[in-house]
């Protein structure tokens, strides 16, 4: 009797962990499907661990050196606006009275490309608005490694970003970005893969009053213009533009989009914040 005991407590052990392995794997599993297009080939960067800063006040480096030039942020002393993105420059001499350290926070993650030595080699494409393309370097025992986990709908609120689930579209994106410090007003076009959101398609839009979306031009600018009634500085306007019929449109105008930046929105083991990276590509 004892024996038997033995064998089902050691089988509800055994039922319990398979369960819970089940339970983790559908919560981490996200049931987006990856939509798939000749047309649409997307560059993934690889982003399997990110590095976390643990400790304010950290320097990123150029080289994995403490004597390497360390990035540095330049003000400009007559600028009124205090929120004006500053210069990113790499400095290796006293600072002047309008510059800093660009030291990261404790809340900043960056992925990492490499360990090497006492340093973690990083990357850092739009850190702090600058498009710096480059990656640095961070002393390791200023940071942590985190896992990088698969993200899910619904967007925080500072996103706007609506999936298809149509046979047709099944996992194409469109999302909303507004910058109004820098007046851009965009349309994204991207799809769940990996357990990111990438978007390598852009368009600015314009609001009109001619009753539907259309692919217009000005000079040699070209935009989308869009009625009034969909406009998507309201939220809620978000899910109708993946509907058949303007995906469609986008599709069909791959080449008219803007395919200079790739924007990754991806999430971290222990942190329901959704991370975001841009990597310029250029013309």
């Amino acid at each position: 009797m004892k024996s038997r005991k033995s064998f089902v407590r050691n089988f509800l052990s055994v039922l319990t962990i398979m369960t819970i392995a089940t339970v983790q794997s559908m919560a981490q599993s996200p049931a987006y499907p990856e939509f798939k297009n000749e047309k649409f080939n997307v560059d993934i960067p690889i982003i399997d661990k990110v590095v976390k800063v643990t400790t304010n006040g950290v320097n990123i480096r150029k080289e994995p050196n403490a004597k390497s030039p360390r990035l540095v942020s330049q003000f400009d002393a007559s600028e009124e606006c205090m929120d004006c993105p500053a210069n990113i420059v790499w400095l290796n001499r006293p600072l002047k009275k309008n510059e800093e350290a660009a030291s990261p926070s404790t809340e900043d993650v960056f992925p990492l490309v490499e360990e090497t030595g006492d340093w973690y080699k990083i990357r850092i494409d739009t850190y702090r608005l600058n498009y710096l393309n480059t990656p640095a370097y961070i002393m390791k025992k200023f940071c942590k490694i985190v896992q990088r986990r698969p993200i899910l709908l619904p967007a925080p609120e500072w996103l706007s970003i609506a999936i298809s689930n149509s046979p047709k579209y099944a996992g194409l994106c469109v999302q909303i970005y507004l910058d109004d410090f820098n007046g851009v007003s965009e349309m994204r076009l991207g799809k769940y893969t990996n357990g990111m959101f990438v978007f390598p398609y852009s368009i600015n839009f314009e609001i009109a009053n001619d009753k539907k979306i259309r692919f217009a031009q000005r000079e040699n600018y070209t935009y989308i213009s869009i009625d009034e009634s969909m406009s998507p500085y309201d939220n809620t306007n978000i899910s109708k533009f993946i509907a058949d019929k303007y995906l469609d449109l986008f599709m069909n105008n791959l080449d008219k989009m803007n395919k200079n930046t790739l924007s990754v929105y991806y999430g971290v083991e222990g942190d329901d914040n959704w991370q975001s990276m841009e990597i310029y590509k250029g013309e």
